[in-house]
């Protein structure tokens, strides 16, 4: 296995809203992290190591900052490990994903939801590759007691 070690500085890449916007209509900031190394198959199966800063979300779990062994277990599968493989800390759906830009670096992609929370890993890409690897999240769950809007057409 390559090992690769990626440095997330969060504080640079994520841009700020005024509050007063971020209030009215919440955004989302969506932004890649080139990686320090190389993200390449060995033997047929993706598996890299990546090293964060500061916490990231995935799918079902939150990671703390530090050291994780990604590995694609499927065409559509990826397992997250603890550096020594001793711990799995999620399971997760991908979907294929593509990129326009920079396609000779691997790269990391997050997205920025909330201010209050970590940013989400909604990607990963091989070095010169195309296409990469999307973590399906589960869709918010709505609030019972959340207004409903209607079009008011019977």
């Amino acid at each position: 296995m390559k090992t690769i070690v990626m440095f997330v500085m969060l504080g640079a890449a994520c841009a700020g809203l005024s509050p007063a916007f971020a209030a009215e209509r919440p955004q989302t900031t969506k932004y890649y992290v080139d990686v320090q190394g190389h993200i390449a198959p060995v033997s047929g199966v993706l598996e890299v190591k990546l090293t964060f800063s500061a916490p990231v979300q995935v799918p079902r779990t939150e990671l703390p900052a530090g050291t994780y062994i990604f590995r694609l277990i499927s065409p559509s599968t990826m397992t997250v490990m603890s550096e020594d493989r001793m711990k799995t800390y999620a399971t997760f759906a991908t979907l294929p994903t593509s990129r326009r830009h920079d396609l000779t670096r691997a790269q990391v992609r997050f997205e920025r939801v909330s201010p209050d929370e970590p940013p989400r890993l909604i990607g990963v890409y091989a070095d010169g590759a195309s296409t990469g690897y999307q973590p399906l999240f589960p869709k918010a769950r709505r609030n019972a007691n959340a207004p409903v809007a209607t079009s008011g057409v019977k």
